[in-house]
């Protein structure tokens, strides 16, 4: 799963939401990742999202992400959070479209990426 994220081995990294340990077991074989807020921006941050409603964080989560980085936001499938308001609350914060990935069995990752200044 890492290799079809990209994450590549030394890269600083952050989650935001409720992301299963397993996951943050297996980003840690090759991601320094912070615990908690990160204290610098990160080069990929993972923001899991169960509802429409939490894509009001992303604001907040914008700096958090290193200029050039990687906004991994991971939902599950179907109507409760629907592709076309990920697109829209993630370009808003100051995203691009890089297109979407089986994340697991039951949810699927959209990336963007942090335009520089």
């Amino acid at each position: 799963r890492l290799d079809r994220l990209g994450i590549e081995y030394g890269i600083s990294a952050a989650i935001a939401g409720p992301v299963d340990a397993a996951f943050k077991g297996e980003l840690a074989t090759r991601a320094a990742v912070a615990a908690g807020a990160p204290r610098d921006p990160v080069q990929v941050l993972f923001f899991a999202v169960g509802d429409v409603a939490a894509l009001n964080n992303l604001p907040k989560l914008a700096p958090l992400v290193a200029e050039g980085g990687t906004l991994w936001i991971i939902s599950p499938p179907g109507a409760d959070v629907p592709a076309s308001k990920i697109q829209t609350a993630a370009k808003a914060a100051g995203f691009k479209e890089r297109g979407s990935t089986r994340f697991s069995a039951t949810h699927t990752a959209y990336r963007f990426a942090k335009a520089g200044p």
